[in-house]
């Protein structure tokens, strides 16, 4: 088993590895974080590392992780325990593993380390992806472009799709309060409306419990996936704070790469779009709760490192889909 070297100035030990603690295969050594750069201009890949982010000041903390994030080579976990870190998605793509507060308190288990030094192993940088289909329709005539702003009403354009919806079972419906459930709705739109603007996109149509979101596509960029994967991210961090939940709330994503008539908000009644149909049956009769998975028209443009973040989910509609490796949820 490889030895976890922890740098971490915290008095103790950090208590998410306390089952590492229980068991002899593994040995945990503290070093302090003046030490982290002097050790890592020559880390050993047989070793895993651990960098306590909160165990800094925010000035020393922010210079540490850029230094660390322009290291690869080697497995890594991020602590977070304070949740301080904005944008927990680019450790994930660096090929590190990151723990959340949430994650923190209910420990970081042995099954989960094995799992993400699996994933580590197949070398996203340096093995080629399974190739797929380029995508359908994507003519340089129909991109969307980088913005919105030359896309117009009434004209057809390809564009990132990503379908999301929450899940309220019978029985939150029968054990929660009608004004609860509302709230947890509006939070989760709100949620999403958010991320997907950060990443360019924009809802399109939103029902009851989830809807359609869009992002214009230049046939180059593969921004609009990390929507969908900070989506997953931060659903722990989602139910803690705002609902007091220690299970993440439940919801499901799925994203393709398709055209469609674009039409302002509201005006979609008389849409006919096979895309807009696929992403639809993907994402309600497909794609089960807590699971985000994309077409193989998404997969083909991504790049080696973040097609290894996905794994082949079988066939649906004559067009392979892949399903994310969430290697966020606590094992």
């Amino acid at each position: 088993m490889p030895e976890i070297i922890i740098f971490s100035d915290i008095r103790g030990k950090l208590k998410c590895f306390e089952s590492f603690e229980k068991k002899k295969d593994y040995t945990l050594t503290y070093c302090m974080l003046n030490e982290m750069r002097k050790i890592l201009k020559a880390p050993s890949s047989d070793n895993v590392y651990v960098y306590d982010y909160a165990s800094g000041s925010d000035t020393s903390a922010l210079k540490d992780l850029k230094y660390i994030l322009k290291k690869e080579g080697f497995p890594l976990l991020v602590v977070d325990r304070k949740n301080q870190i904005e944008d927990p998605a680019g450790i994930i793509f660096k090929g590190f593993d990151y723990i959340s507060s949430g994650m923190y308190r209910s420990g970081y288990k042995p099954a989960r380390l094995k799992q993400y030094l699996e994933f580590r192993a197949q070398d996203p940088e340096f093995v080629d992806k399974e190739p797929s289909p380029a995508p359908q329709g994507c003519s340089e005539p129909s991109y969307s472009g980088v913005d919105w702003k030359n896309i117009r009403s009434g004209r057809e354009y390809t564009f990132f799709m990503l379908y999301t919806e929450i899940r309220i079972t019978a029985e939150m419906k029968k054990k929660s309060g009608a004004e609860f459930l509302t709230r947890m709705i509006q939070v989760f739109q709100t949620t999403v409306e958010r991320t997907v603007t950060d990443y360019g996109g924009r809802i399109w149509i939103w029902n009851d419990y989830g809807g359609l979101a869009l992002f214009p596509y230049n046939g180059d960029t593969t921004a609009p996936v990390l929507a969908a994967v900070k989506l997953f991210i931060n659903r722990f961090t989602l139910s803690i704070e705002e609902f007091g939940m220690h299970d993440a709330v439940s919801f499901r994503a799925a994203m393709h790469l398709g055209k469609t008539t674009y039409k302002s908000r509201g005006k979609t009644g008389t849409i006919i779009s096979d895309s807009i149909n696929s992403i639809y049956h993907l994402g309600a009769k497909y794609t089960e709760p807590d699971h985000f998975t994309i077409t193989e028209e998404v997969y083909s443009v991504l790049t080696n490192r973040m097609a290894a973040l996905f794994r082949k989910n079988g066939e649906f509609e004559d067009r392979r889909i892949y399903l994310f490796r969430d290697f966020k949820r606590p094992c």
